[in-house]
């Protein structure tokens, strides 16, 4: 005589019945010699009505059975784990909440296996900067039995560059590092990079963030928190050290520095220009003619100079930092960073006609703008000079022979206030200026003898 039973799944996915739980008062005249079932372990896969046999010998060997159901239950809840995460936003300045990220697939179970997960895929911006957030993960497996855990997630600013932008040494630039800051300022680009460029020199050093664009084209930005050298613009044939370029750039002051060279390997040419220290600047490639532009406003650009360069049709066009300090790398911040214009490729880089006149390679500057040049011959008058020029620390006054009288040299900044002055005596030939604590920026030296002012000679002050 056989009854039915339920069997309950353990934390295994496993169960049992015995033949004592199937039999229900079974007998024999001569006494029964054993119960044997034909089906006792039951699985995840024998969830529900199963059929068993009881089969019953006597002691004489003589066999009855019956049937009997067995009835699977699944009543053990899954084990559901969260992951506490920080998720950063990507360079859109959004990210979307992942699976993965709150939830822990490996350290989450059930007994006969996870049917299906459920999370809000939330999406997170700028304003959820800084703040913790609680999502819930809810898991269930195939019978229903469902469980649940919640997880905290941390949101930060991400730091990676959104393609077509990438990072690009150019030269022996050690420490080059840049990343993005969607949420700063509009989103902020951040530059580090130990080259060194003197401006008389022939070095080709610095760290990058460039994009490869074909034809016209202008960038814009405006650049900040200089430190340890200059930051600004540059458009280059390619990334190799001594290749084409075209730069701008700025050291944080109101003083602009162009460079540029021609020909592949060729002589760096150099020139610095007053700008302004809001840091706004544009340059601008109009087939082989290269404009490089200021601004205080960011609204209206002034034409600083224009160099006539031979660029091919596809040219490597961003932000570039330098340093001018050994040992120390050069940083700044770029923001309003943009990227117009870009047309179809040219044919051949090649200007039909240069209106300008220009040689290849040189600038053509605004008027009123222009300071000194500092590649070629020195500008200075033959009777003094001052060196190092830029200096950093201090400087040389050199007057080339001894004074016959006394003199009085006063060094003033570019609002004419005195920053510095000296009484030379006679017999006196040179003088030495300590400027560590002046900011950067153009001085002028201007020499008093007793007939008044003599000279002014323009230093600069890194």
């Amino acid at each position: 005589i056989c009854q039915n039973a339920v069997v309950q799944l353990d934390a295994n996915g496993m169960g049992s019945v015995t033949a004592s739980d199937i039999d229900n008062g079974s007998t024999d005249a001569c006494g029964i010699a054993s119960l044997m079932l034909d089906v006792a372990a039951f699985g995840c896969a024998e969830v529900g009505m199963n059929t068993v046999t009881l089969t019953v010998t006597d002691e004489n060997s003589n066999v009855s059975m019956c049937t009997a159901t067995v009835t699977v239950e699944d009543n053990v809840a899954p084990t559901a784990l969260c992951l506490n995460t920080t998720v950063e936003l990507g360079p859109n300045g959004a990210y979307i909440l992942q699976e993965e990220d709150v939830y822990d697939a490996a350290g989450s179970s059930d007994n006969c296996g996870i049917a299906s997960i459920v999370f809000d895929p939330v999406t997170f911006d700028c304003d959820d900067l800084g703040q913790v957030f609680v999502s819930g993960v809810t898991i269930e497996d195939e019978l229903g039995n469902s469980s649940s855990c919640t997880a905290n997630i941390l949101v930060e600013e991400g730091s990676s560059l959104a393609a077509p932008w990438y990072e690009a040494k150019v030269g022996d630039s050690p420490g080059t590092s840049a990343g993005y800051s969607p949420c700063t300022g509009g989103g902020a680009f951040s530059l580090e990079a130990g080259g060194l460029n003197p401006i008389n020199g022939p070095q080709d050093n610095l760290g990058s963030i460039l994009q490869t664009v074909c034809g016209d084209v202008s960038i814009t930005a405006q650049v900040s928190d200089v430190a340890n050298g200059y930051a600004g613009l540059v458009i280059r044939e390619s990334t190799a050290a001594g290749s084409r370029y075209v730069g701008l750039y700025t050291a944080g002051s109101s003083i602009y520095r162009r460079e540029s060279r021609a020909m592949p390997n060729g002589p760096k040419q150099a020139a610095l220009y007053m700008g302004s220290t809001a840091g706004w600047m544009r340059l601008e490639r109009q087939g082989n003619l290269v404009r490089l532009y200021r601004s205080f406003n960011g609204v209206q650009f002034q034409l600083l100079t224009q160099v006539f360069i031979n660029l091919p049709a596809c040219a490597d066009i961003g932000l570039a930092v330098f340093s001018i300090r050994p040992g120390q790398d050069g940083t700044a911040t770029f923001t309003n960073v943009s990227l117009a214009g870009a047309g179809p490729a040219l044919k051949g880089a090649v200007v039909p006609a240069n209106h300008l006149g220009l040689k290849e390679g040189e600038p053509l500057d605004a008027p009123g703008m222009f300071l000194e040049s500092l590649s070629g011959s020195s500008v200075l008058p033959s009777q003094a000079k001052v060196y190092p020029n830029p200096a950093r620390g201090q400087f040389t006054l050199e007057l080339g022979s001894p004074l016959e009288a006394e003199a009085t040299v006063v060094l003033r900044d570019q609002l004419g206030r005195a920053v510095g002055t000296k009484r030379l005596e006679p017999g006196q030939a040179q003088s030495v200026w300590d400027v560590s604590a002046l900011p950067s920026g153009v001085y002028l030296l201007q020499w008093y003898g007793q007939e008044g002012a003599a000279a002014s000679l323009r230093i600069l002050v890194e």
